[in-house]
């Protein structure tokens, strides 16, 4: 991260100065710290940022106006003055994320969160199933991920039966479930989440946490015969 200063000046302590980040909300405790050459006059001063578990932003900027922090020391021009560590508004022009087509600024996301399954459903009307018949499975993510990235889904139809479920390029997965022989269930639902390789645009991994409803429908799985 770079920001550029009206005029040279030289870093008297650099490793206490900071570049607080809109990383954690409204909280200053993520910063970047400072990399520049500090034993020469420059008009570029150069950050580095490591991003942590638990670092998000929508678009990566510094929390405020007062986010540049020499600690107990300054930043002084060939002169001999004090240069102001004031920074211009975060999304306005000459700020780290402005962009307005035209000037445009550098958009960094940072995502650390991992994308996980909020709910079950179907397509297929409550009532009873038997073998052959197609269970259409829905899967709800909390973000979007890529088109035609797959997982699985293990059931409770007392065989460990899976359905392979694929993304559709939104926050959306589905997969069919046939029902085969053997199988039964009372109500469908969802015992397991095998993850495969499905990941986020930031390369996080899906979750294997079950949400709080587990069903898929009133669907019934009853593949026994009547007798007499």
């Amino acid at each position: 991260l770079t920001l550029t200063t009206t005029r040279p000046g030289k870093v008297s302590d650099p490793q206490n100065t900071k570049l607080y980040l809109n990383t954690d909300g409204s909280n200053a405790t993520d910063y970047a710290i400072f990399v520049g050459d500090s034993s020469k006059f420059s008009d570029q001063l150069e950050f580095q940022y490591t991003v942590a578990d638990g670092d998000n932003s929508e678009d990566l900027d510094y929390l405020n106006t007062t986010s540049l922090d020499f600690g107990p020391g300054t930043i002084k021009s060939a002169a001999g003055i004090n240069l102001s560590s004031d920074l211009q508004v975060p999304g306005t022009l000459n700020s780290l994320s402005y962009g307005d087509g035209i000037n445009s600024g550098h958009e960094i996301i940072i995502n650390t969160r991992a994308p996980q399954i909020e709910s079950f459903s179907t397509i297929n009307p409550d009532g009873r199933y038997s073998v052959g018949q197609n269970i259409v499975i829905r899967a709800t993510l909390s973000e979007e991920v890529d088109t035609n990235q797959t997982f699985k889904l293990v059931l409770d139809t007392g065989v460990g039966r899976t359905v392979e479920m694929t993304t559709n390029g939104s926050i959306r997965a589905s997969g069919i479930y046939t029902i085969q022989p053997d199988d039964s269930s009372e109500s469908l639902k969802v015992l397991d989440i095998l993850p495969e390789s499905l990941t986020d645009d930031a390369g996080n991994s899906l979750l294997t946490t079950l949400p709080s409803s587990i069903t898929v429908g009133n669907i019934i799985v009853d593949t026994t015969a009547p007798t007499v």
